[in-house]
């Protein structure tokens, strides 16, 4: 009986140890700043991912991607389209979550192969007509941390849909803006828009930080440091224009950017020795929200009677900092399971799959 009594302690003990050491693949800090993604799969049925921490937003990382994934992969294929519901079910969703105070972006994405059969019975709504219109005014109206719904909606017609102009017409209602309406003829294009979303998305919540340290420059110097691999300053599509002040001040003035967006107009600097001054060009990207290229940085600086001069000093990498920040975004994945999408499924599976691994970004 004793032996027994000691078998029974021993076997608690190592299970508590195990259960301690065993990390839930979804236990990371969900209080910092990242993406915040939640899917929502639905067919007769509406299916919302949760986490082991009863979450239906968490923040995307290395350690959450495969629930995400398994979630997509596992989702049952069904009859049925309640399209709406999902779509209202997701701004729901959006608006419960605990969100850092940092978010730059709250979107819905929604893919659908179909007319919707069904959603208004899940409200209080008299037709699906009313339903579409309630959910519209969600859209453009409600606002998540103060920031307006970015919704998107692809559809691809399925083949047994015969109204195209009420197919059109819905993914439009579902939709913020007539731009984010995409309606495409294969499952090939449907990847290339998840694909085209996930980066406009992933740009928007990154910013840019770069730090030149070049050689003291002479009074009121004009200057132009270029990103591209243009041989000459005056063929350069990506470059800062700016002009050296004097060495007591150390302000660069008069900044301008050309393919590059930037909000600083001057700068002051920090000098490194009594030869190198070091200026933060922050919150930087280029104009398609893409990040500035660094890897052929060259500074010029304007001579007499016209042209430019390279400064063979400025060593490059060598005198180049950069540091990448990215802000938090809410985003809501709202997949279509219903039966009507055939041999196309497992494409769909994988163009959702497709769309959280750009989400991922440099975070993979």
């Amino acid at each position: 009986m004793k032996r027994f009594f000691y078998l029974v302690i021993v076997a608690s003990i190592l299970a508590f140890l195990f259960s301690s050491c065993k990390k839930d693949e979804t236990d990371v800090n969900d209080s910092g700043s990242g993406i915040y993604l939640g899917v929502i799969g639905f067919n007769d049925k509406i299916t919302i991912y949760t986490s082991k921490g009863n979450k239906n937003l968490v923040r995307l990382s290395s350690k959450t991607q495969g629930s995400f994934d398994s979630f997509i992969d596992s989702n049952e294929i069904g009859e049925g389209t309640k399209l709406y519901h999902a779509v209202n079910v997701a701004i729901d969703k959006l608006a419960a979550a605990n969100l850092p105070n940092d978010i730059k972006n709250v979107s819905i994405v929604t893919f659908t192969d179909g007319l919707d059969l069904g959603s208004y019975g899940e409200s209080s709504y008299d037709s699906n007509a009313d339903y579409l219109a309630a959910i519209n005014r969600r859209i453009l109206n409600e606002t998540v941390k103060g920031l307006r719904i970015n919704a998107y909606t692809i559809g691809v017609k399925g083949n047994d849909v015969n109204d195209y102009n009420k197919f059109y017409s819905d993914l439009e209602k579902l939709s913020s803006d007539e731009d984010n309406v995409m309606v495409v003829s294969s499952m090939r294009q449907v990847e290339d828009k998840f694909k085209e979303i996930a980066e406009s998305l992933y740009k928007e919540n990154i910013s840019q930080s770069l730090t030149l340290t070049i050689p003291l420059p002479e009074k009121d110097q004009r200057i132009r440091f270029t990103f591209d691999h243009m041989s000459s300053p005056e063929y350069s599509g990506i470059y800062i224009d700016c002009q050296f002040s004097t060495k007591s001040d150390k302000t660069l003035k008069n900044i301008s950017y050309h393919g590059i967006v930037g909000s600083q107009t001057s700068i002051v600097g920090t000098s490194k020795d009594s030869y190198h001054i070091s200026y933060d060009f922050g919150g930087i990207c280029l104009e398609d929200g893409d990040v500035v290229p660094t890897d052929n940085v060259r500074e010029w600086y304007a001579i007499d009677g016209g042209g430019w001069q390279v400064n063979s000093e400025f060593a490059g990498s060598d005198n180049i900092d950069i540091s990448t920040e990215q802000s938090s975004a809410a985003i809501m994945l709202v997949l279509d399971y219903s039966s009507s999408l055939g041999s196309d499924e497992s494409d769909m599976r994988r163009a959702a799959k497709d769309f959280i691994d750009v989400l991922m970004g440099s975070d993979k």
